[in-house]
């Protein structure tokens, strides 16, 4: 019985889908212009060409930014139960923190966090 809710819920979610998806294919307008092949609809043209190289070192700068931003997140649960964690927990927190450092250290010594261009 409860798994015949269940399929219930995901048909009607694969419908509502399905039917939101043709009527945006049916309603929307279909006018191409000139205008809509530019690279940018803004209606400002590029200055030079679209293609650009872009160093692979912001990238990686990005990556690690966004890995120790989520691992830092781990810390907050953390801090609101500290007292009923007692001295274990803290050990465990300050392992955590030892292997950032650690990570950071090594971006550092690859060169990843330089800014070079």
């Amino acid at each position: 019985m409860k798994y015949c809710l269940i399929l219930c819920v995901i048909l009607l979610s694969v419908f509502i889908v399905f039917v939101s998806m043709l009527a945006s294919a049916v309603i929307s307008p279909k006018n191409f212009t000139f205008q809509k092949d530019l690279p940018y609809e803004c209606g400002e043209h590029t200055i030079g060409p679209s293609w650009v190289k872009i160093n692979a070192g912001f990238y990686t700068f990005g990556l690690i930014f966004l890995l120790f931003d989520i691992e830092s997140v781990f810390l907050i649960p953390w801090t609101i139960i500290i007292r009923e964690l007692g001295l274990l927990g803290f050990i465990e927190v300050l392992f955590f923190i030892l292997i950032l450092i650690l990570g950071l250290i090594y971006a550092q010594s690859k060169g990843d966090l330089a800014w070079r261009i």
